[in-house]
């Protein structure tokens, strides 16, 4: 080995050690692009983003004005996305489900912003929204006004059953009531007051809203609230050679689809933020409606990325063929499908290289599926090199080699507790350092699938 491929591995190694130690590199190693946009109007945004870091929080610029569309790059360390504009719900979207050694790739996503409710008498609104304000003092006595509150998901508009509680400005008098399964509850108010609204729900964002109750004239007024859950979204990178691909998710026991969407300038990204966390069944179709490829999903708050592996073109589609409406096999490569978890073959390397090819990648994908479909297993991964060099640069890139593998199946969501990786140098040969051919069958990883005890 020469001393420029040593100096290349030990700038690699000190790279992947710097992110995982908690350090940043100079450029980022996530690029997010998308559009940030009205959920309502889906009109797009010109909004502020930045990220919280273990340093405090930094400014990241602005979505585009007109366009809504950003591009910015993350710092290995970053915890959160923040998106705020003014007159509505600021978004953060956690980042803390993906690998803390991401990859340099470019994530497309899209980014639903709700508008606060304004400021108005005998109504609910955001105590962001308050200013100053003096009630009117022209009615100290008469009918009590009635409320009743529909507390909903700010995304789907289905019923919540929380705890809200009132907070009465007159006499400090704290009222808490829970939702029916319609999300509804009611309240009467004897006197002018203004009315603290206070919820707090696991899974969503504390709602502080204000009620200036000014009108008693026993009429009841409907109010309802919406909660904005923490922001999770999911985004399915496709191929380039798969690109007339579309996708849905379906939630297990369920029958509603949720579908995916194009991202604005990024032709192989489908996103939704239409989702909750929980299992699901991600189907992937050609855009001639053949289902061609289906996997078991878990899908956690924040940012979900997942690569969708190359998927072999339908049959019967040409130019003036008939469309087949019969369904194929679904494979996860169209290459081999390997009997897991009985056969798992080595990974092989080129000398001093860790890279991975398209073969090595498809059959990590497999892997992939199989973990997420199987936690009972773990997984074992074992680096190799053939006897050449120094043996601690032999070592270093052993571990290398192993760790960009388990770096591959934490992108397939494959948690990092369900893997062991190590890397043991050449100490271990299986052949012969006598020819090329024999050396290069040193250069291995080494997979093994084991019931988690």
């Amino acid at each position: 080995m020469d001393v420029r491929a040593i100096r290349w591995i030990i700038l690699n190694l000190w790279w992947v050690s710097s992110i995982s130690a908690g350090y940043s590199r100079a450029d980022n190693c996530l690029q997010v692009s998308g559009v940030v946009l009205d959920y309502k109007t889906k009109q797009p945004l010109h909004a502020n983003l930045s990220v919280k870091l273990p340093s405090g929080r930094l400014s990241l610029g602005q979505s585009a004005e007109g366009s809504g569309q950003f591009q910015i790059g993350l710092d290995c360390r970053a915890t959160v996305l923040i998106i705020e504009r003014a007159g509505y719900h600021p978004q953060q979207l956690s980042l803390a489900g993906l690998s803390t050694n991401r990859l340099p790739v470019v994530v497309g996503i899209l980014i639903p912003l709700i508008p606060v409710d304004k400021l108005g008498v005998d109504q609910v609104y955001q105590q962001s929204a308050q200013r100053h304000y003096e009630q009117q003092d022209n009615q100290k006595s008469g009918k009590p006004q009635r409320g009743l509150f529909n507390v909903t998901d700010a995304l789907t508009s289905s019923p919540l059953e929380v705890k809200a509680c009132l907070f009465s400005t007159n006499d400090q008098a704290k009222r808490c009531f829970n939702t029916n399964s319609k999300g509804q509850f009611s309240a009467t108010f004897p006197k002018q007051d203004i009315v603290a609204l206070e919820i707090q729900q696991p899974g969503y964002q504390p709602y502080q809203g204000n009620i200036a109750i000014e009108h008693l004239d026993g009429q009841q007024r409907t109010h309802t609230i919406q909660l904005l859950r923490e922001l999770t979204i999911v985004v399915i990178q496709i191929p380039q050679s798969q690109l007339k691909v579309n996708g849905e998710l379906q939630a297990l026991g369920g029958n509603a689809t949720i579908p995916l969407q194009r991202v604005p300038g990024i032709d192989n990204q489908l996103c939704t933020y239409m989702i909750q966390p929980g299992q699901y069944k991600l189907t992937a179709k050609h855009t001639t409606g053949v289902a061609r490829y289906s996997q078991p999903l878990t899908i956690r708050t924040g940012l979900n990325v997942i690569a969708l592996p190359t998927i072999a073109p339908p049959p019967n589609i040409s130019a003036g063929a008939a469309t087949s409406t019969a369904r194929p096999p679904l494979t996860v490569s169209p290459k081999r499908v390997y009997r897991l978890p009985d056969e798992l073959p080595l990974i092989y390397f080129e000398q001093g290289s860790y890279l991975l090819d398209e073969d090595d990648r498809d059959l990590l994908r497999q892997v992939g599926v199989f973990m997420q479909a199987h936690p009972e297993y773990r997984l074992k991964i074992i680096g190799h090199t053939d006897p050449e060099g120094d043996e601690q640069i032999n070592r270093y890139l052993s571990e290398l080699r192993a760790r960009m593998i388990s770096n591959f199946l934490l992108w397939q969501g494959v948690p990092e507790k369900k893997m062991a990786w190590s890397g043991q140098g050449s100490r271990y040969p299986v052949s012969p350092r006598d020819s090329e051919e024999n050396k290069a069958k040193n250069r291995r990883v080494f997979l093994k699938l084991e019931i988690d005890q």
